[in-house]
């Protein structure tokens, strides 16, 4: 509905609780479009392609392009482990709020509150020990409803070379 329109409404005379309602005038609806958080995440890695043996950075950014805050904002990253002698985990770092590496192939990230315009970097360095091919995939959500959560998820691959 926008401003200005007119609809009908087929009401009884009668409310619920008995009370006769107002017939024949005209009644003003506001009408409230909420907007909120607008999630969206960018991944990328440095160097592709990349050594086995050779650190390999993944950057990840969360950006909150909504006009209101996004509040309990989380990560999840993982990487499969499939290459031969997999991948060793080195270090995560962020900007805002913590990580943690789940032992194996992934990462979780409280990131707390990101206001309109706000950021937060991850970094996350690893060793693949294997050659092949890589692919790293992260989602950011938060509590409020997302209008466009096809940019909420990024996939990265990259290409292990032997030395």
């Amino acid at each position: 509905m926008d401003a200005g329109d007119s609809i009908a409404l087929g009401l009884t005379p009668f409310d619920l609780d008995g009370n006769p309602r107002i017939v024949g005038a005209a009644i003003d609806q506001g009408v409230y479009e909420a907007s909120g958080a607008d999630l969206a995440l960018g991944l990328t890695a440095t160097p592709n392609p990349v050594m086995t043996g050779k650190p390999l950075t993944w950057t990840l950014t969360a950006t909150n392009h909504g006009p209101l805050p996004a509040t309990n904002v989380q990560l999840q990253d993982a990487w499969p482990n499939a290459l031969p002698g997999g991948v060793q985990f080195r270090r995560v770092t962020t900007s805002t709020g913590s990580c943690a590496w789940d032992g194996g192939t992934s990462v979780t990230c409280s990131l707390g509150a990101l206001a309109s315009g706000a950021s937060a970097t991850i970094t996350l360095v690893v060793k693949p020990r294997g050659r092949g091919v890589l692919t790293n995939t992260a989602m950011v959500t938060a509590n409020e409803v997302d209008p466009n959560t096809a940019v909420n998820t990024s996939s990265v691959s990259v290409t292990v070379r032997p030395t």
